[in-house]
C-alpha cells in the first residue's frame, strides 16, 4: 500500500489538499485519478483512508471517509547520536531510525567530533520518506544542534546508557534494558567518546552498556541499540 503524508490531524469527512509534493507523487509516478482510494498518515498517530475528490493543477483533493488513530507508547525509546563526518551515514541512520519507530533521536557534538551544521530540511524529507515506506504512525522527534553536556544534563525518562569502546566491565544492552522500558542510549563519534565525557556521564547517571564483540561504525552501533531495545518490546 502507498502512502501519503499529511501532517496535520485528520477527522472523519474532512477534506484535505496533499502537499505540492504528495501532489506530484501520486498524479505523476502512480498515476491516481479521481475516485481512487488513498491512504493518508500523519506521523501524529493518525492513519485516515480516504478518497481522491479533485485534482486541478497538480494539487489532488482527499475526502476522508475513515480514521484510525493509535495510542503513543508509554514508554520512549531513545537514541543520542554523535554527529558523524560523512552526512550521508547520518541520513541513513536517520532513515532506519524512522523506521523502526525510535521516539526521539538526539545529534551532538563531542570532543572529537567535526561541528557540523544539520540539514533540518533534508532530514525532514528523509523521515517523511521513512515513515511512508514503514507505515509507522509515529514520527520521531529530532533534535539537533546539541553539545555533549547538553545531553547529559537533560531529564530522560527510564533509564540511561551509553556505549563506548573502552576496555571496562560492562552488562550486554540487550541484558540491562528491560522490555517496556523508557530509555536512552549515547552513542559516540568515530573516534568514540573521550575518557573525560565517559566519566562525566557516569556522573549524570549513564550506565555503560555493551552491543556484542563486534567493532561497529557509530551510525552501525546505534541502530543496533535502537534494534536490541524494539526487539525486547516485540
Amino acid at each position: 500500500m502507498n502512502y501519503f503524508f499529511h501532517p496535520e490531524t485528520m477527522s472523519e469527512g474532512d477534506n484535505l489538499l496533499l502537499t505540492d509534493e504528495e501532489s506530484r507523487h501520486a498524479i505523476k509516478v502512480l498515476r491516481l485519478k479521481k475516485g481512487n482510494s488513498i491512504q493518508l498518515i500523519n506521523g501524529l498517530g493518525q492513519s485516515g483512508e480516504g478518497e481522491i475528490k479533485d485534482i486541478a493543477a497538480n494539487c489532488v483533493s482527499v475526502m476522508i471517509n475513515d480514521v484510525i488513530s493509535e495510542k503513543k507508547p508509554d514508554h520512549e525509546i531513545s537514541v543520542a547520536l554523535a554527529m558523524l563526518k560523512k552526512k550521508d551515514r547520518l541520513e541513513w541512520f536517520i532513515e532506519k531510525a524512522v523506521e523502526l519507530a525510535a521516539t526521539k533521536i538526539f545529534i551532538f557534538n563531542s570532543q572529537h567530533t567535526e561541528k557540523s551544521n544539520i540539514d533540518a530540511k533534508r532530514l525532514n524529507k528523509i523521515s517523511v520518506s521513512a515513515l511512508k515506506q514503514s507505515g509507522n504512525l509515529w514520527m520521531p522527534e529530532i533534535i539537533g544542534g546539541l553539545d555533549f553536556r547538553n545531553i547529559i544534563s537533560a531529564s530522560y525518562q527510564g533509564s540511561k546508557f551509553i556505549a563506548h569502546c573502552r576496555d571496562e566491565q560492562k552488562q550486554l544492552l540487550r541484558d540491562a534494558y528491560h522490555a517496556s522500558q523508557s530509555a536512552i542510549v549515547l552513542i559516540g563519534p568515530e573516534g568514540d567518546f573521550s575518557e573525560p565525557e565517559i566519566k562525566q556521564s557516569y556522573e549524570h547517571g549513564f550506565v555503560p552498556v555493551g552491543l556484542g564483540n563486534l567493532r561497529l561504525r557509530a551510525e552501525t552501533a546505534a541502530l543496533t541499540a535502537l534494534l536490541t531495545m524494539q526487539i525486547a518490546n516485540q
